[in-house]
């Protein structure tokens, strides 16, 4: 599963329902919608990143990287 930042066009948060509901049929599941046009959730194909970055109302879309830190007493490498 890959945790994705959708950010809507202005011209589209109007129409932030609909969206989401689409977002879910393409296989988006929906963790959080605010409403000034951003969209949180998670999705588990890459091929459903590649569909959503061509929808026109999309006008970001952004994977969220993980890090992993050492524990605080772990040797220094």
């Amino acid at each position: 599963m890959k945790n994705i930042v959708i950010t809507i066009s202005e011209d589209y948060i109007k129409e932030l329902g609909s969206i989401s509901d689409s977002l879910r049929k393409d296989g988006f599941e929906i963790t959080n919608v605010y409403e000034f046009g951003v969209i949180i959730g998670t999705v588990a194909d890459e091929n459903i990143i590649e569909k959503l970055r061509k929808r026109k109302e999309i006008i970001a879309l952004t994977e969220e990287k993980q890090a992993n830190l050492p524990p605080p007493d772990s040797d220094i490498q």
